[in-house]
């Protein structure tokens, strides 16, 4: 029996044909036996004994118990009184873990290679300047702290901040910098008309001053920056992602081959941290122009970003900091992030993207 069909749809493997006749065979010999058995009047049943029942019971029970506990979500400790308002438990210790981060994490890498004189020397070349684009939205203390955050790495030279929320104003001054680790970088502050989504990632780093952009979003912190810096400057020319193992899995089930028609691409999630070439952000747009895709689903455009690079993207597998992530998408219709994955990758990055490629 074969391991796959016709279709590709991948099958159980049960052994060979021979296993069968050794089944049946099996049978034969169990009719005899228990015929045996019958004319001697004896039996081969084996009965439990109740202590054993008993003992299997409880191991069942625990561990159906065990798995409810895990699957079922967890329920915020009610308020006792009307006016108390404190944090829960797990906010207050994630907030003491993200402290921690930012107490103690700094780069290997040096602001003194990142230099105008630095990165002139020869044993340097290698090193490349980057701007970091975040996009911000309702979780305006979350983007102040990644700001900060990023500050502390030379090889951030450049942070733009689109703001995508028209009822709130940023400026330079909302933003602080701990002059403690080094020279601040160079700060770009946009406020949008209206709400353009992730469009407005690949429109900043389009004008971005550097030829590589560093995209994350306002929800996550990237505790491995020098790690993935280091694996960007290996493939500059690709698109270098950092996600947990759990998307990276799934992320892989997305991965397409087509040797007619010269297809190998991947999709990634890019914001949780990720290096791109400005000159992909730029062609972006231009595919954008030149497709079908509606203004509604342009708006969404990450999720083609990666496929639409006919290229797989190159991904670190982390575990990450989580932040504020009660805010969420900026689309307040969307119920669910991958449920709006499926439906774009399905509907119509399959029918668009090759065409976008020509």
């Amino acid at each position: 029996m074969n391991s796959r069909s016709n279709n590709g749809a991948s099958l159980p493997y049960f052994g060979n044909v021979s296993s069968g006749r050794r089944l049946g065979g099996n049978n034969s010999t169990s009719t005899s036996n228990s015929n045996n058995n019958s004319n001697n009047g004896t039996s081969n049943t084996r009965r439990l004994s109740p202590a054993k029942f008993l003992v299997f019971l409880g191991l069942c029970i625990v561990s159906l118990l065990a798995l409810s506990r895990m699957f079922t979500p967890a329920i915020d400790s009610p308020i006792d009184k009307p006016g108390q308002m404190d944090e829960p438990a797990d906010d207050m210790e994630q907030k003491q873990i993200v402290q921690q981060i930012l107490d103690s994490r700094k780069s290997s890498y040096s602001f003194d290679d990142f230099t105008d004189e630095g990165l002139a020397k020869t044993e340097n070349e290698h090193l490349l300047p980057t701007t970091a684009v975040l996009l911000g939205w309702k979780r305006i203390e979350g983007l102040k702290l990644i700001v900060n955050y990023l500050a502390r790495y030379p090889y951030i030279k450049q942070i733009i901040v689109w703001n995508n929320n028209k009822d709130i104003t940023l400026s330079k001054r909302d933003f602080a910098f701990d002059s403690q680790y080094g020279p601040r970088p160079e700060l770009q502050v946009y406020n949008a008309a209206e709400n353009l989504h992730d469009i407005a990632k690949y429109m900043s780093c389009s004008l971005a001053k550097y030829k590589h952009c560093y995209f994350q979003d306002d929800d996550w912190l990237n505790t491995h920056m020098d790690a993935l810096y280091t694996n960007f400057l290996t493939s500059p020319s690709l698109l270098h992602t950092n996600t947990q193992p759990l998307i990276q899995m799934e992320h892989r089930r997305w991965t397409f081959t087509n040797e007619n028609y010269d297809m190998h691409t991947g999709f990634s999630w890019l914001g949780t941290g990720s290096y791109i070439p400005q000159e992909k952000a730029q062609r972006l747009l231009t595919q954008r122009g030149n497709s079908t895709l509606s203004m509604d689903r342009s708006k969404f455009i990450d999720m083609y970003f990666s496929i639409w690079t006919n290229q797989y993207p190159y991904q670190l597998v982390n575990y990450l900091t989580e932040l504020d992530q009660k805010k969420e998408w900026s689309n307040e219709e969307v119920d669910s992030h991958w449920s709006t994955v499926f439906i774009n990758m399905l509907t119509d990055c399959t029918l668009h993207w090759w065409a976008t490629l020509k």
